[in-house]
């Protein structure tokens, strides 16, 4: 992908791509960050003892450890960043999915690791949950701890558009035509959802990070 671009959206704020920014600086390419969506947590109960704790994202678990605690239960989480994270948290990922843009593969791995151990899976309320589906029902429980609400949002028309959720596509089009540069999918939930809506997908990303963007902009 090493056509000349000018312009890229990405459904993310500016200053979570300090990477990305820079890239696009560097090659004059004009920079559209915007978040489409709001967050806001929500009180939650845990109904059963766990052994495991699942983060599925940085704002899953965000939004759990400001009302909870993991206690002594191991905790999992999607992917490298999320674990970066936590890290700076003061916690420890013992599970880390190695390809966060690929949830099945994740939830694959996960099972492998959980094996009978009781897991809870902090969430949002649209979450896709692809993990919890992938475990017995009576092996896992799931906590809502965030709402995800779209914000509507005028996008300029651009060569390249970075869509980071399902959700966001959705909220993207409440206000916008159809994109009709390259399209650059987060992971394979977002892709599928550009699919279902009849939006062509260049990339999919395998890491879902800024540094793939990064890479696959430079056409590597």
């Amino acid at each position: 992908m090493k056509p000349l671009i000018s312009s890229l959206f990405i459904s993310k704020n500016a200053e979570e791509l300090p990477l990305l920014r820079q890239f696009c600086a560097e090659q004059h390419i004009a920079f559209h960050a915007q978040s489409l969506l709001q967050f806001e947590g929500i009180p939650f109960a845990i109904q059963h003892p766990f052994e495991i704790v699942f983060f599925s994202s940085i704002r899953a678990a965000a939004y759990f450890l400001a009302q909870s605690a993991v206690g002594h239960a191991v905790i999992a989480c999607v992917g490298q960043k999320t674990a970066d994270k936590l890290n700076t948290l003061g916690y420890t990922p013992t599970f880390v999915g190695h390809q966060s843009g690929n949830p099945s593969q994740v939830a694959l791995d996960f099972c492998s690791f959980a094996g009978q151990r009781r897991t809870l899976i902090p969430c949002s309320d649209i979450s896709a949950r692809t993990i919890a589906k992938a475990l017995p029902a009576d092996q896992v429980e799931e906590v809502v701890v965030y709402r995800t609400n779209a914000k509507s949002v005028y996008v300029p028309a651009c060569d390249v558009y970075v869509f980071t959720s399902p959700s966001s596509v959705d909220a993207f089009l409440q206000q916008n035509e159809k994109p009709l540069g390259q399209i650059i999918a987060w992971g394979d939930t977002t892709a599928a959802r550009l699919h279902e809506l009849g939006i062509g997908v260049s990339k999919v990303l395998k890491t879902a990070s800024e540094e793939e963007v990064v890479e696959v902009l430079r056409g590597n």
